[in-house]
């Protein structure tokens, strides 16, 4: 049929017509509202478990082991406006040895069977992603040196890199980068070890195997660990428990962790491992790179008192001493009776410690019986900030092992923080002690310094805070006798009418006072037949009951005592009258709190030392240059976790004047 003859008026028509729907097509084909811009992808939230993956690599980027062309049985997409030239990967479905993919300063926690290596990959693109915005952090750097670089003794290594020939020739030896370019990234990686296998006889004692991490850089090693070619990969042994490694990598990181098999241990290994760009998320502190560690100041039955080493240098009219003095307590305390085998082998990990020791902080909050506080409080010679510790709820004649912690980075922890896993200090260990008649008093109003065990009779003083201010407000009492007699000195004239052009009257003062304190609370540790031929001890009170009114057996000094003072009673009368501890052994002071009355205080006053080897000398004060007398706040040479004999290595001050004493 002859299609209708159309005059040239409908025939434009129709042409208008046929472009116009023309048009209405393309556009509703190329602007529905299914396809989305390109600069929509940022708006993704979070929550999509795909975001991450999308941001992973920049889109239309192809990269050469990317491409996957196939002759036969291939995939092909079908791409709007394309004829089907280009040819898609087909969807690929994960299997058991593809290496579990980290992301960056995101840890996973995972079980690793005994015999089993577990596979993670650290893509290029986190590698190349962009660092984490700095936080809000404590008043100064801690002074801690080197954490990053360690020896492999402490289970944290030095940075390795493969070049791009490394990457060619994978039997060539692998060896760090010289210099650092634009193309390679210092990734930091590191675990915890959470859990360990448990011995299946009860008489083991030592910790099962640590853990092995295996490090590559090389693509055709994404699975490393002890059965892969071992020039493709670096290995690392966990120490107690941690391992830190940091690595210059050009590309992707590939990363195993192996459990090896062992008869004599049965269960698993739960470990923490995360992989960061900004620095470690766990860090463990080497004591030779760290001025933190754990000091013990002293001990009783029941309790221990602890410090941290200097937080800060500043001196103490700069803001960064006064922000200290006012900073929350950073650090965190964990504690196990060292009887308790369950730590050992995880002394090194956060995680381990958190989830086993029996003493252990809720996040950044200490348990319980832990008593946290900064304190400026005199110590190795200054009165720099530092934190301290006052631990409770402990079992006499004990040794527990404790251990110095941070949550997390001091300011937030856990998963997209920077250190989020938590800092950890060498382990110490102290001991309790055995009586109940010397308790740690401390924060005295007074006698500021004194921190200590002293003489106590828990039937007659049952708290330390009435304990404490016997001794404090009876130290103050006589020092206001001393201050009547400094007022007669001419301590504000010219200085040719001064008694010293070296020393003022404010010296003599603070010496007059630090010995005061110590003389009139001596420091108190066990008493002990084992102890009589320390020259730093001194027997004293022999002849009073114990606070359990048993008394000392007969023994040859017994005899003795009847006719020593030294042994028989205590320095101060008031001590045996009305506090009444018993037998117990002073810590005998440092013979230069002595001397530093007489260099410091005027001629006039009639101040003497006893000669050194007289019986005066013998029976009170230990030689200074020997280490083990007791001064406020003097470390000694006494190894970090051990006690001078029965006692903790804080020496105590007490002084016997030959002269005009004003007590």
């Amino acid at each position: 049929m002859p299609l209708p003859k159309l005059n040239p008026l409908q025939s434009r028509l129709v042409a208008s017509i046929i472009a116009s729907t023309t048009l209405l097509l393309l556009y509703y084909v190329f602007l529905n509202a299914h396809f989305a811009y390109a600069a929509e992808l940022g708006s993704i939230q979070h929550e999509d478990h795909n975001h991450n993956r999308l941001g992973e690599r920049p889109f239309l980027v192809v990269e050469r082991e990317d491409l996957d062309i196939r002759d036969t049985g291939e995939y092909s997409g079908s791409i709007l406006g394309f004829n089907g030239g280009i040819v898609a990967r087909a969807p690929q479905t994960p299997t058991a040895s593809d290496p579990q993919p980290l992301l960056n300063n995101v840890p996973i926690t995972d079980n690793v069977e005994q015999g089993e290596t577990r596979s993670y990959s650290f893509l290029k693109a986190s590698v190349f992603g962009n660092l984490s915005a700095p936080t809000a952090g404590l008043p100064s750097l801690i002074q801690a040196r080197g954490i990053e670089v360690r020896t492999k003794d402490h289970g944290i290594h030095q940075p390795i890199d493969f070049t791009d020939d490394d990457e060619l020739d994978p039997s060539s030896e692998l060896k760090p980068r010289q210099s650092d370019s634009g193309d390679v990234r210092t990734v930091y990686i590191s675990v915890n070890t959470c859990a360990q296998p448990a011995p299946v006889q009860n008489t083991t004692i030592e910790p099962p195997p640590q853990l092995e991490l295996y490090v590559s850089l090389f693509a055709n090693n994404t699975n490393p660990g002890p059965n892969s070619d071992s020039s493709t990969q670096e290995r690392y042994v966990l120490d107690r428990g941690a391992v830190m490694v940091k690595v210059n990598a050009t590309g992707d990181v590939f990363i195993g962790l192996f459990g090896q098999s062992t008869t004599a241990y049965k269960n698993v290994w739960s470990a923490e491992i995360a992989v960061s760009i900004d620095g470690f998320y766990h860090n463990f502190h080497n004591p030779d790179d760290s001025s933190l560690d754990l000091a013990i100041v002293d001990s009783d039955a029941s309790a221990s008192m602890l410090i941290t080493g200097d937080l800060t240098s500043e001196n103490q009219n700069s803001s960064v001493y006064q922000s200290w003095m006012k900073t929350s307590p950073p650090f965190v305390l964990f504690a196990s009776n060292a009887n308790d085998r369950s730590i050992y082998g995880l002394q090194h990990s956060y995680c381990g410690l958190s989830k086993l020791a029996s003493i252990k902080p809720n996040n950044a909050q200490n348990a319980e019986n832990v008593k946290a506080s900064i304190t400026n409080m005199t110590w190795g010679g200054n009165n720099q900030p530092r934190q301290r510790f006052y631990l409770s709820g402990l079992t006499s004649s004990s040794t527990y092992n404790v251990v110095l912690g941070m949550f997390g980075n001091s300011t937030n922890g856990g998963d997209n923080v920077v250190g989020g896993g938590g800092q950890i200090w060498e382990m110490q260990t102290i001991t309790t002690l055995s009586g109940g008649n010397c308790a740690l008093v401390f924060d005295l109003s007074f006698c500021s310094q004194t921190a200590y065990a002293v003489p106590v009779n828990p039937n007659i003083f049952p708290n330390i805070t009435a304990l404490s201010a016997f001794y404090d407000n009876a130290t103050q009492a006589q020092y206001k006798f001393f201050e009547k007699v400094l007022a007669q000195i001419p301590c504000e004239t010219t200085s040719s009418a001064q008694y010293s052009l070296a020393k003022k009257c404010d010296d003599c003062a603070a010496a007059y006072k630090q010995w005061l304190c110590a003389v009139t609370i001596p420091r108190c540790t066990d008493w002990s037949l084992n102890d009589i031929t320390k020259p730093w001890l001194q027997q004293r009170n022999m002849l009073q009951p114990f606070p359990n009114r048993t008394m000392v057996g007969d023994w040859p000094l017994l005899k003795a005592a009847n006719q020593s003072a030294f042994l028989r009673s205590s320095r101060n009368a008031n001590i045996d009258t009305t506090v009444q501890p018993g037998p117990y052994n002073e810590v005998l002071p440092c013979d230069d709190l002595c001397y530093g009355i007489v260099q410091s205080c005027p001629a006039s006053m009639g101040f003497m030392c006893p000669r050194p080897g007289s019986t005066s000398f013998n029976h009170s004060y230990a030689v200074t240059s020997e280490k083990k007398c007791n001064y406020p706040g003097n470390q000694g040479t006494t190894s970090l976790g051990q006690r001078l004999s029965a006692v903790g290595f804080n020496m105590l001050i007490t002084l016997v004047v030959v002269g005009w004493m004003f007590v």
